[in-house]
Parts: structure tokens; sequence; C-alpha cells
């Protein structure tokens, strides 16, 4: 039984923003109208996000697009997979060969030809120059007069070495050029269509990989029609260019002269993405739609104890996996996780979800702020999994304050004591959930801590059914064991 973790989108060639939780279709159409308009111009393009912001996925959705809605064809290279290559020009020309070789050419006999035309150029020009030492150079020498009587044999070998890289450069963009044609007819393009060479992952690849990966792509594919379309981050490119050429050196200004634009893709909506990933719950029936439950949650008329209790007491499932999606979609979009550790985060609470024992109360709202506590102040999660069983909820109101504040029951939950008078708190949870000055959220956290932390038993008054420190101990009990807590997170 899988414990949640969020499985790529399947994403359809035909409708490729069907059914987008990150909504990026706006962005993608933007995208793809600028590079349609750039005709026979060659461009290099920076998709610029941070790390997890769902770059990936966007360029799976846009690659999709444009070549089945606007008939551009799209060559994919995931870089990580290729930086133990020592040069990536190797890996660029590998790619559009195996593009190449998938068309349905006409011609397959000059398919093959610029296949082979861009192999053996790229090859060529690969060909580093210290071979041309080593073929004249005899291994064991070393004696300056050996070398010096070496020395016309070496210059001659420069010379023509020199010469068939420049013939293969020129032959290498010839063929550039005819495999943009190819692949152009392949897909019935119009003609000043471009081809687009999407690149993802060059952040994760060595930091010289990387820049020679840049520095290959100025240099060899400035050809007409040639659009590059590259994922980068905020971080780590920039640190490659210093690692590579000094701490001295802007990363950032460096950089700039590699690309002619720069798309910048917003954080995606958390709030919307939750309500995804929270799909697949628990008990619950992933094909039916939470969206009515939500709405029920969230509306702003009604007798909300009522209603919530007839849920608790007989859906319990659909309850909780409405409750969790909007607790969990507006902490972490409001504490600024990126989506990587939105999903991890997703992961860790489904983990204690199933681990928990079903017949014990869960707090949605207190769960949801441990697990993105996890990875957004990973240091005060710490803290509290190193805390005094005793002693958890008041280490836990010092810190995190922009979560805590986030939905005002969490810090209701957190003041509860053994002197505290469970007749004033009812009374005072009842007043919150129907003051016309308490948001939707907060009227629901209300009403859930009313009907999941006491016990009801009727014409008598409501008791206590928790203590924070005991839940809080429980809850970060089954957290921790699921997470590396070496792991500093985003800190």
């Amino acid at each position: 039984m899988s414990l949640g973790k969020v499985s790529p989108p399947e994403i359809s060639a035909s409708t490729p923003w069907g059914d987008d939780p990150l909504s990026k279709e706006r962005e993608g159409r933007i995208l793809s109208n600028l590079i349609c308009s750039l005709g026979d111009s060659a461009f290099v393009i920076s998709l610029k996000g941070g790390w997890g912001t769902g770059k990936s996925i966007f360029l799976k959705r846009l690659g999709y697009h444009l070549e089945n809605s606007r008939k551009v064809p799209v060559i994919k290279i995931d870089a990580w997979q290729t930086d133990y290559i020592d040069d990536p020009l190797l890996a660029l020309t590998s790619a559009l060969n195996e593009r190449i070789q998938k068309t349905q050419s006409r011609s397959k006999k000059a398919a093959n030809a610029i296949v082979t035309g861009l192999a053996e150029s790229a090859g060529k020009i690969a060909l580093p120059l210290i071979s041309v030492v080593a073929g004249t150079i005899v291994p064991g020498g070393g004696k300056a007069v050996e070398i010096a009587a070496e020395l016309p044999e070496l210059a001659k070998n420069f010379l023509e070495w020199d010469r068939s890289r420049k013939t293969a450069e020129e032959s290498f963009r010839q063929n550039l050029t005819k495999a943009r044609e190819i692949l152009k007819n392949s897909l019935g393009s119009e003609e000043s269509s471009p081809i687009v060479l999407m690149v993802d992952e060059l952040d994760r690849c060595r930091p010289d990989f990387a820049i020679k990966f840049l520095e290959r792509i100025k240099h060899f594919f400035d050809v007409p029609g040639i659009c590059f379309l590259i994922a980068t981050d905020h971080d780590n490119l920039p640190h490659a260019v210093k690692t590579v050429y000094g701490q001295q050196v802007d990363g950032e200004l460096y950089l700039r002269k590699f690309f002619d634009y720069e798309f910048n893709l917003p954080r995606p909506n958390l709030v919307d993405y939750s309500k995804h990933i929270f799909q697949n719950f628990p008990g619950t029936d992933h094909a039916h739609s939470a969206e009515e439950m939500r709405n029920n949650l969230l509306q702003q008329h009604g007798n909300r104890y009522s209603e919530y209790t007839d849920a608790y007491a007989n859906n319990i499932a659909e309850l909780d996996r409405a409750e969790y999606s909007i607790y969990f979609g507006i902490m972490a979009d409001i504490s600024g996780l990126q989506l990587r550790d939105a999903m991890q985060a997703h992961t860790l609470l489904m983990a204690f979800v199933r681990s928990y024992p079903k017949t014990n109360r869960r707090f949605p709202f207190i769960d949801c702020c441990i697990a993105c506590m996890r990875f957004k102040y990973p240091d005060e999660f710490r803290a509290l999994v190193a805390a005094d069983e005793h002693d958890v909820a008041s280490v836990m109101r010092s810190s995190s304050r922009p979560l805590l504040n986030t939905i005002r029951a969490i810090n209701v939950f957190l003041a509860v004591t053994g002197q505290t008078d469970a007749q004033d708190m009812w009374r005072t949870l009842m007043s919150s959930a129907q003051s016309i000055e308490s948001s939707a959220i907060d009227k629901l956290a209300y009403t859930s801590l009313m009907v999941r932390g006491f016990k009801h038993q009727r014409g008598q008054t409501p008791e206590l059914s928790f203590t924070p420190d005991r839940y809080l101990a429980q809850m970060l009990g089954l957290t921790a064991a699921f997470t590396d807590l070496e792991d500093g997170g985003q800190g």
C-alpha cells in the first residue's frame, strides 16, 4: 500500500494542459507564442524558476503543445542523464540524431546522411587537442632534446587538427540546417518554424559540465531556426560559474551572455495543488472528487457544528480528505514551500495518517502544521522532536510564529493545559466559529476542534478529550520515524 507519495501526473500528448493541478496553461501559451514568432533567428531562452517549482512537468506539457498544436519539432534533453560524458556536444548531437531517426521521413537515406554527418562532425570537434600531442610525443619520453626533436611533427599535427576542426564545425552547422528542415517536413511545420531543443536538469549537473554545456550551445548551435529552451534555477547555475571560474566572477552576469530571453515560471498555487495530491486518501474513492465536501466545509452559512458532527460520525474518511487538503494547501502556500518540499511534506503526512491508530482522534490542522514545519523550519522541527514530552506544546508555541498564525485554532489547541476550563473553552470556540470576523478556514478549524477535541454526552457539559503535549508527542514520534532529521530541508 502506498504511503501517499505523489506520482508524476499523466500528461496526454493530445491535451497537454488538461488536468493540470499547477495551472500553467497561460504561461505555456505565452511562451509557445514567443517561440513560434522567432522565425529564422537563433535563440536561447532561459526557463527560470526556483528548485521544485515544476519546471520539468511544465516542459513536458509545453513540448506536447508545441509539437501537436503548433507543429514545432521538439528535441528533449535530460542533461543530468548525460553528465558522465566528457563533451556535452556529443550528448546534444545524440539527442538530435535520436529525434531525426524517429521521423517518418520520405527519404530515409537523407535522414541517415544527416545523422551520420552530425555524429562525425561532433566527434571531430570534440576531439581534444591533447590527443594530437599524445599522438606525437612518445610515452616515456621527457628530455627536452627529445621533445624538441618532435616539435615539427607536433606543429604539423596541430595544423591538420585545426583545419579538420574548422571543416567539421562548418559541416556540423550545415547538417543542423538540414536537420531542421527534415524535422519540420515530418510535422508539416510552417516555413519559418524553428525547432526547439528543450534542456532539463542542467542545474543538477557537475559544474564544469553545466558551464561547458552552455558554451557548446553558444559556439556551435548559433544557426538560423535553432531555439534552445533551458530550465534554470536561481542558485545552482550561478554557483557553478563561481566553482569553475572563481568566486570573484558574478555568476548571474556571466550567465546572461548565453540567454536572449528569460522567462520566469511563477511558483505554483499550492492551495489548488493540494486538492490534487490529497485526492488519493486512505479510505476514500479517489475517482470521486472531494470538491463538494470542501465547499460544504467552507460555506459561510448554515449550522456548521451539526453538519460537521454528522460528517464526522458517518463519513470520517471523506471529511478528513477534504479537511487535510484545505489546511495543507493554505499552510504550504503561505509558508512559501517549493513544490518538491510540499510533495515531501504530503508524503510525510500520509505516513502519519496511515500509521496512527484509526480509533484515535486526529487533529488535521495540527498534523498539517507539523508536516509543513518539517520542511520550512527544519531546526524548529528537530527542537520539537527533542523536547520533553510534557513540554512539547510550550516549545511549539514559542516557534514558527508565521506558520502557527495561519490558522488561529492552532494556538487555541496549544494553549490547553490541565487547568483549562472545558466549558469556557467550548463556549469560546462556538462563539468564534459563528463570528462574522472569523475567516471561513478559521471557522472550520474551530468547529473541527469542538468535535474532535471534546467528549460529548447528551445533557452533560462537554469534556476535553486530549492534551496537546501527548498528541504532539505521538504525532512527532511517528513523523520523525519517516524523515531524515539530518536533512535540513529549506532551512
